[in-house]
């Protein structure tokens, strides 16, 4: 739960059509850039946060609200 909704964050997100996956690989080799693929986006609002079986994982804690 920590990681997801506590401290600070220093990674950039971005989201890429999975036919682009084999050039995205390819310029992170190219420049040395480690890259994590770290979900996936689909219809709908919000967030689902998922564990390894794919079943919802509720959590209780919220990180900071930027915009609120």
């Amino acid at each position: 739960a920590l990681a997801l909704a506590g401290g600070d964050d220093y990674e950039l997100l971005f989201s890429a059509p999975s036919s682009r996956r084999h050039m995205i690989e390819s310029l992170s080799g190219q420049f040395d850039l480690a890259l994590t693929r770290i979900g996936a986006l689909a219809d709908g609002a919000g967030v689902e946060v998922v564990d390894e079986a794919g079943a919802p994982l509720l959590l209780q804690q919220k990180g900071f609200d930027h915009f609120g």
